[in-house]
């Protein structure tokens, strides 16, 4: 029997939460003005003003059937919350609340109500139709109302009143709907031949509606057991079948909700039809798989995929490789669906796919990928063949949620040989131990999960070096390199962080340098892995890793005279004075969000502005340096006098200082930057903020450096290497500090404009123009083993001092 008990005890509840919202009238002994609703009429009706409740009347006198009252409005964003609540008389006439529903409040989709009421005996319903809070209404936004016995006059809940299906009925299927909570409604077909048929169970809707139920399918075979169960998402068109390989006999089919918690008016049909197939149990086993004859390319697996139980199996011999050589299985996957995917497929939410699985000769899977069908991109693999003189490629549906029509695909396999000098015979890595000098490796990422190990000795040196890793691949490949950098604790991965996979080059380029402390006892060990990033990929192309260890430089050469006349001092901040506070340096240690060194030791000798009158100017020393390898800055503290702010007691109240900086720097692979920063307010001091001041005089103050802070200035932008003599602000464009921040600490950096943007195009979609990323790596340091020579910089700082104003322009300026 139906399970129309779970029903009524599901009501109750409901009825128990509704109750609260009730108004009066549900309490009413007088009758409302109501309007007579009659069995399969709509009616249509708004709520026009606030607090109006629209009242219907239905004379149930049909016993022991399902009565579904349904609401539903015709659009979305509707300003009124429908609610839809049904009563009855009790002996004394006052009305009693049997259920309601109402539609989310605000809810973007058009509201579909319905309610299911047991009719034990006949009597009148009402119905009320308003808004769920009384305080919303719309004289444009209609509701329909109608009424109809839903429920089967057969009980078709069990086995034994199972609903029987003829096969190939040309549109002749029984009809059913789920009608009651919990509800189960059992079919019978019989089948004379064995073959393979299509199950459907579609629901006939004539509007897209919303339904809250999400039907499940089950399919038992004549003694019970159970053959299939689909349990998914509700598919977009509610279409939901199998193509199922069948022996002769009878089956019964299970259809519910698969929530077992609501109910629909919508009629559904239950279909069963004999489908032809190409094939038909042919292959489906190990025992049963198909040897395929090698072409001069390769061997040819493709097929179909015609049932839900299909897998097809193939069987590729192994032979033995030359000697000093690996072999690999290739496999090219696709599906073949040449005048594109069917409408049946496309529409559903998840339409599955293809599993595919190298098996070795005992039946372990060595690789398995599900493949979409509604990938566009073929799939390939290469994966190691190992000890083996056979293996089984295996394709099979991925058929959690439905299976609705055949999947045909193309794939093709090939064996290939392959010779990498990094690996040994048995397929193990070799570690190989570098001198600090430098060293060139050429290896092979050959297989699916194939990685190479190296390691590099730097003896026990006097000061501290630099460490440099240079990838390059010279053709396209589907593997994406990743090279992994450990030594000390420390871990870094470099990997093509700029797309140029995707550029002008063919191949792979990245690279990274590393600060390597004074070492002692045995020196560093440092331990390089090469790989694909998800070990997913191999390739037969080569790649070349060089590594080198260098020495950081002792000095610079003052800056030339033709640079500045007057020839100040030239002082040099070097990587081991950055780290170490001495007699010279008086360091600081400044934290700022950067992955590559997120702690710099900040200078607070270099830039201490002297004292100043009004209109007056200081002058820093030239100062020199290096970006020794990547990510490095040199960050300098610019301390103003405390006499010339209101740090200090009878300093001006308002006030500036105008900023400029004159770089250089001769012909080198670095493009020089400057950057200033602010120390983060307390109690986060010495913490670097991203922004603090921007500056809408000019364009050339207003460029995000890599979402890193404010770029203050900049000098070389080109990749190229050329000579930078710069001074930034120049001509009418101004910088400035002033009043506003008198009790921050400021900071200038010196890094490599590491150029992630080359140029930017229109998108028609946002309206605006959106950055192109730069296609060559431009992650830059100065190296002694760079082409051109090592290139330091050399800057300047010049400050103005403007007392009485606190900005340039500023319109209450007190300044003479």
């Amino acid at each position: 029997m139906k399970t129309l008990c779970v029903g009524i005890s599901i009501l109750m509840v409901c009825v128990l939460l509704i109750c609260g919202c009730a108004t009066d009238e549900s309490q009413e002994s007088t009758s409302p003005s109501t309007r007579e609703l009659f069995e399969m009429e709509t009616v249509s009706g708004t709520i026009a003003t606030e607090g109006e409740v629209d009242w219907y009347s239905f004379n149930a006198v049909e016993t022991n059937r399902t009565l579904t009252v349904s609401c539903n409005s015709r659009y979305g964003n509707s300003p009124v919350d429908f609610m839809i609540t049904v009563y009855e008389r009790d002996a004394q006439g006052d009305f009693v609340l049997i259920f309601g529903k109402s539609a989310p409040e605000d809810a973007a989709e058009a509201a579909h109500l319905a309610i299911n009421v047991s009719v034990d005996q006949p009597k009148e319903l009402f119905f009320a139709v308003r808004d769920f809070m009384d305080d919303d209404a719309s004289d444009e936004i209609e509701y329909e109302i109608s009424a109809f016995y839903s429920d089967a006059v057969v009980d078709n809940s069990s086995f034994e009143q199972a609903t029987e299906v003829e096969i190939d009925a040309d549109g002749a299927c029984p009809t059913d709907s789920i009608s009651e909570v919990g509800e189960v409604n059992c079919y019978y077909f019989y089948i004379d031949t064995d073959g393979v048929y299509q199950i459907i169970v579609q629901y006939d809707l004539w509007i897209n509606a919303y339904l809250p139920v999400n039907l499940g399918l089950e399919l038992y075979d004549e003694y019970g057991a159970k053959i299939y169960e689909f349990d998914g998402r509700q598919p977009a068109d509610y279409v939901y079948g199998i193509l199922v390989s069948l022996a002769s006999g009878g089956y019964y089919l299970v259809v519910d909700d698969q929530g077992q918690d609501d109910t629909s008016p919508y009629y559904y049909s239950v279909c069963v039809e004999s489908v032809d197939v190409s094939e038909l149990e042919l292959n489906d086993t190990q025992a049963r798989a198909e040897p395929r004859t090698p072409d001069s390319e390769g061997y040819d697996l493709g097929g179909s995929l015609e049932y839900v139980q299909d897998e097809d199996w193939y069987e590729v011999p192994v032979p033995e490789p030359s000697h000093g050589a690996f072999q690999t299985l290739v496999l090219g996957f696709h599906h073949d669906f040449t005048e594109g995917i069917p409408d049946s497929l496309a529409n559903q939410t998840d339409p599955g796919g293809y599993q595919i699985e190298v098996r070795d000769g005992v039946g372990n899977t060595l690789y398995a990928h599900e493949h979409s069908v509604s990938a566009t991109s073929p799939h390939h693999i290469q994966i190691s063949t190992g000890q083996v003189d056979v293996l089984y490629v295996v394709v099979k549906p991925v058929y959690e949620t439905q299976m609705l029509t055949s999947l045909p695909y193309q794939m093709r396999a090939a064996l290939e040989e392959v010779s990498d000098s990094g690996e040994t015979e048995n397929g193990e890595e070799v570690l190989t131990i570098l001198d600090s000098g430098g060293e060139t490796i050429v290896g092979k990422i050959y297989k699916l999960g194939d990685v190479d190990n190296y390691q590099i000795t730097v003896p026990t040196i006097s000061g501290p070096r630099i460490l440099e890793v240079y990838f390059d691949s010279f053709e396209d490949s589907d593997v994406t390199y990743t090279v992994h950098v450990t030594w000390d604790g420390f871990h870094k991965i470099i990997s093509d962080r700029n797309g140029t996979e995707n550029g002008a080059d063919e191949g792979d380029h990245f690279k990274g340098s590393y600060y390597l402390p004074q070492t002692t006892g045995f020196g560093t060990t440092v331990n390089l892995q090469v790989g694909d990033d998800q070990n997913n990929d191999g390739s037969d192309m080569e790649y070349i890793l060089t590594v080198g260890v260098l020495e950081i430089p002792e000095s610079v050469p003052p800056v030339p005279g033709s640079v500045d006349n007057s020839g100040p001092a030239t002082v040099y901040f070097d990587e081991p004075g950055e780290r170490v506070a001495g007699d010279a340096v008086e360091v600081t240690v400044i934290e700022y969000d950067n992955t590559s060194q997120p702690e710099f030791n900040a200078d607070t000798n270099r830039l201490r502005v002297g004292p100043l009158d009004i209109n007056d100017q200081w002058q820093s020393d030239w100062v020199a340096g290096f970006v020794d390898y990547e990510g490095d800055r040199d960050i300098f503290q610019l301390i103003f006098p405390a006499e010339l702010t209101d740090v200090a007691e009878g300093a001006p109240e308002d006030w500036y200082f105008d900023i400029q900086v004159q770089i250089y720097a001769p012909p080198g692979i670095v493009e020089y930057a400057w950057t200033l920063f602010r120390d983060a307010p307390p109690p986060n001091n010495n913490l670097l903020e991203r922004t603090f001041w921007q500056d809408t005089q000019g364009e050339i103050y207003e460029y995000d450096y890599a979402g890193e802070g404010i770029v203050a200035g900049w000098a070389d932008m080109e990749i190229t290497s050329e000579t930078i003599h710069v001074t930034v602000p120049y001509g009418d464009q101004e910088f400035w500090l002033g009043d506003v921040w008198s009790r921050s600490h400021f900071y200038l950096s010196i890094q490599d404009f590491n150029r992630a943007v080359m140029e930017t195009v229109w998108n028609d979609v946002l309206e605006r123009n959106v950055p192109l990323p730069n296609q060559v790596p431009d992650n830059d340091w100065g190296n002694t083993n760079s082409s051109p020579s090592i290139a330091p910089y050399y800057f300047q700082v010049t400050v103005t001092y403007h007392a009485g104003c606190s900005y340039p322009d500023d319109p209450d300026c007190a300044e003479p």
